[in-house]
């Protein structure tokens, strides 16, 4: 009968628990499997649905366009915050209200959207009137837009 190659059992002293023990090579730690290796860049599958587009998307050189304002409140006292919040095309750079000869800038928020909050000074009686304020939208060519809203103040 041939002699094979088999791994050495080392028989544990005697005592009340006396079992086989199989020698370990890998010091006092258990072996754990390597994980497979990461890529550097992860594929994407072209089955993937396409991002959804921009509201209002337009193009870089076409013209500039306000789709809406929402004036909140329309009405207004001093101590009061106004916000104005203006939803345009895409390709809108800046927003400015103007008012009392006077112009103020929107924060743009995010593509299309721009917000203006502002709190409302005290002015003397005869300030308290009803005010249109001009909405002036510009592209990055320089091309502009404008609507009014009514802005009272009471």
């Amino acid at each position: 009968m041939p002699a094979t190659a088999r791994t050495p059992v080392v028989q544990a002293p005697p005592g009340p628990t006396s079992r086989p023990r199989i020698p370990s090579t890998a010091g006092p730690y258990p072996q754990v499997p390597s994980a497979p290796p990461v890529s550097a860049a992860p594929r994407l599958s072209p089955a993937l649905p396409r991002a959804p587009a921009i509201p209002n998307e337009a193009a870089p050189d076409a013209p500039p366009r306000i789709v809406s304002v929402v004036v909140s409140p329309d009405s207004v006292t001093a101590g009061q915050t106004l916000i104005m919040r203006a939803t345009t095309t895409s390709n809108v750079a800046s927003v400015t209200a103007r008012a009392f000869n006077n112009d103020v800038g929107l924060t743009k928020e995010r593509i299309g959207q721009f917000e203006l909050r502002y709190t409302i000074p005290k002015l003397p009686f005869f300030f308290h009137r009803a005010y249109s304020v001009q909405i002036l939208a510009r592209n990055a060519a320089g091309a502009s837009t404008s609507r009014f809203v009514s802005v009272v103040l009471r």
